[in-house]
């Protein structure tokens, strides 16, 4: 028996629908440009490797005389690999897909609840991750977070690296401290201002702060760890940390992949509105290239 509760086969598909419009969002965060993401499905491996293809070349050309010789001005960068081995799952009761009164959440409201929670899950991933980068660019440990604290550090990354930064994941005390500073309004033109963004930040359960008028996105997870007394933040560039996919086996009737991101699953019940729907997948993040990203040390509290 279907109870009302769980989605009929037709939201099922508004259901569907709602959630790759989300998940292809080219601001959701597994297609930001500065992640280097891997879909694993089809592969016999749960471990991912970025390919020459995912670093931005910024390399110049040499001058040479008409019978010069040349050498090639190819970067090379120490590649390291990451893994998509954990399991991860949420699961949403009959009785929590329903209303007050006992009507059916719309498809569009449920999708949401799933992209939130794939979203918050994958950037303290991606936060626990790039706390291991070797290098360090800024401690602004001793004091509340600036937004001068912000800046050098990024322009401390961008002198190293020799190419623009492109995300930094902070943790939300760091957030709080910059959201007091007058970088944070917009009298400063330092931010970018506008709806989209702020849809943004509802897509991404939450974890996207801010765009930065140079192009940087500031992300924020609970999950930036603490090291050597200090939250271990951090920048990169394109090519920095890298994320991975992989979604269980089909094996339930009507289980049904999307994106290679999810695996959902709808079971009602035979006796009330204790059926359930769940979406499932194994997923990562990793240091891809350690030379395109560096630490910025926050205040730990």
């Amino acid at each position: 028996m279907q109870w009302l509760s769980l989605l009929t086969d037709v939201e099922r598909e508004a259901f569907i629908a709602e959630f790759i419009m989300l998940a292809t969002d080219p601001d959701f965060i597994t297609a930001h440009p500065a992640i280097v993401h891997k879909d694993l499905n089809g592969t016999n491996t749960f471990t991912a490797q970025a390919d020459a293809d995912d670093v931005e070349t910024e390399a110049t050309m040499a001058a040479i005389t008409e019978t010069g010789t040349y050498a090639s001005t190819d970067y090379t960068f120490s590649r390291e690999d990451w893994s998509c081995g954990l399991r991860y799952l949420q699961m949403e009761a009959g009785t929590e897909m329903a209303t007050a009164s006992g009507d059916r959440l719309a498809p569009a409201r449920v999708a949401l609840g799933y992209i939130k929670s794939y979203a918050h899950t994958l950037t303290g991933l991606i936060a626990t991750a790039a706390s291991t980068f070797s290098a360090q660019y800024k401690d602004a440990s001793a004091a509340a977070l600036t937004g001068e604290d912000l800046f050098d550090a990024i322009h401390a990354f961008e002198t190293a690296a020799g190419r623009k930064a492109g995300l930094c994941v902070l943790h939300p005390t760091a957030v709080r401290d910059l959201r007091k500073d007058t970088l944070f309004t917009q009298a400063s033109n330092a931010v970018v201002f506008g709806a989209e963004l702020e849809a943004l930040k509802s897509i991404s359960g939450g974890t996207f702060v801010a765009r930065l008028a140079n192009g940087v996105d500031i992300y924020q997870s609970a999950q930036v760890p603490v090291v050597s007394s200090k939250r271990a933040g951090a920048i990169w560039a394109r090519g920095g940390i890298g994320t991975c996919s992989r979604t269980p086996a089909i094996q339930e009737p009507g289980a049904q992949q999307v994106l290679g991101m999810l695996r959902f699953t709808q079971k009602a019940s035979d006796v009330g509105p204790s059926g359930y729907m769940r979406g499932e997948t194994y997923m990562g993040a990793g240091v891809a290239f350690d030379e395109l990203g560096g630490l910025f040390f926050t205040h730990s509290y």
